[in-house]
């Protein structure tokens, strides 16, 4: 992920009805990010 508040402006986006998709690098990706990714919408 290559900003480092890009978890908090998904959620923001997602709180306020706007889609977001991303690719990512999943080596960088841990269960923690997942999940903050499922949960964040």
């Amino acid at each position: 992920m290559l900003h480092p508040h890009f978890l908090a402006m998904v959620e923001m986006a997602a709180a306020r009805g706007i889609r977001v998709s991303a690719n990512i690098h999943l080596t960088l990706l841990t269960l923690a990010r997942a999940q903050r990714c499922v949960d964040s919408g």
